[in-house]
């Protein structure tokens, strides 16, 4: 959803809007490290088999990878490019 200008200055936001930029905030600030998680598969990463993370819904699986061991990788010196 884009905010228009005269949305952005004026301040005329549904509370769905509202809704939306507070869980983008809360989502970009509250970042919980999960380093050991994040250790264990890059200890394993080079051994040849297939890694499953596994868990109930909504427990954090996707952001794990697509987060967390991304900025890992990229921290130890893996280019920004190479990731699909």
């Amino acid at each position: 959803m884009r905010f228009t200008k005269k949305q952005y200055f004026c301040g005329d936001f549904t509370p769905k809007m509202v809704a939306i930029a507070t869980k983008f905030v809360i989502t970009h600030i509250m970042d919980i490290q999960r380093n050991d998680y994040v250790e264990r598969l890059y200890a394993k990463s080079w051994n040849g088999k297939v890694k499953i993370i596994t868990g109930i819904r909504r427990c954090g699986k996707s952001y794990l990878l697509f987060h967390l061991y991304k900025q890992f990788l990229i921290n130890k010196g893996v280019e920004e490019n190479c990731f699909v």
